[in-house]
């Protein structure tokens, strides 16, 4: 592998082995990208509520986000990195970060589902212009 190479894999928490790895060149990614792709980092949801950021770069925590809920379910950056979507717990809401602040942009529901549903994962569309969200009792809601 070239130098300045790394290799990420994604595993399936539920012991079915690699999902997929991907090779990047940091140091091309790192020269090559926009400012908010100069610092290349992963989310983490915990139980706690917390929601942690990762250095891909040196694996050091960048900062910690926290909110009123209870444990982060699901969570997702938006192709273009400005956007961390997140789901906790019971609550109604996905909740959309900037990751570069640590703050809260928004929090979204659909307001047509049962006052006691709530979103179980959230993914952005690969241009960026859609969110959805699986809810508990069933069902897909897409916002643009």
């Amino acid at each position: 592998m070239p130098a300045g190479d790394v290799v990420v894999f994604l595993y399936n928490p539920f012991g079915a082995g690699i999902l997929s790895r991907v090779i990047a060149n940091i140091e091309a990614a790192l020269a090559d990208g926009p400012k908010y792709f100069q610092e290349l980092m992963a989310a983490t949801g915990s139980r706690d509520g917390s929601v942690r950021l990762w250095s891909l770069a040196t694996g050091e925590e960048i900062r910690k986000l926290t909110g009123k809920f209870s444990e982060v379910r699901c969570l997702a950056f938006s192709p273009d990195g400005r956007t961390l979507a997140t789901v906790a717990g019971t609550s109604r809401y996905v909740w959309l970060w900037n990751p570069s602040t640590g703050k809260i942009v928004q929090k979204i529901t659909d307001q047509s589902r049962y006052l006691n549903d709530a979103p179980r994962c959230v993914t952005f569309f690969p241009d960026g212009k859609y969110l959805a969200a699986t809810w508990e009792h069933g069902g897909v809601t897409v916002w643009y």
